[in-house]
């Protein structure tokens, strides 16, 4: 999978969404998923996690993997839940 398409937005109410060993480069779409728990976006080309910085975005989100993607640059995080955040594999250099 390349994109993901406005049409996740009818589904607002999911609480996991698996999209690893995609070519993802782009997740925005996502930030309308408010009540995800677990988030895995593994093995995808994301070059950046600035989406989990949002305020008052994934409020419920516990467990996100974004192992193995591109990102260079760990921005802050913003979410009160966030419990596990897996970063392994990318090639951050600022933190």
């Amino acid at each position: 999978m390349r994109e993901i398409t406005d049409v996740i937005k009818e589904y607002e109410h999911l609480r996991v969404i698996d999209l690893s060993f995609n070519v993802l480069k782009d997740v925005n779409s996502l930030l309308a998923l408010k009540y995800l728990v677990k988030l895995e976006l593994a093995r995808n080309l994301l070059n950046t996690a600035a989406f989990l910085g949002k305020n008052g975005v994934w409020d419920y989100l516990k467990d996100c993997n974004l192992q193995g993607n591109k990102i260079t640059a760990l921005t802050p995080v913003s979410l009160r839940s966030l419990r596990k955040l897996n970063l392994n594999n990318n090639i951050i250099t600022t933190v």
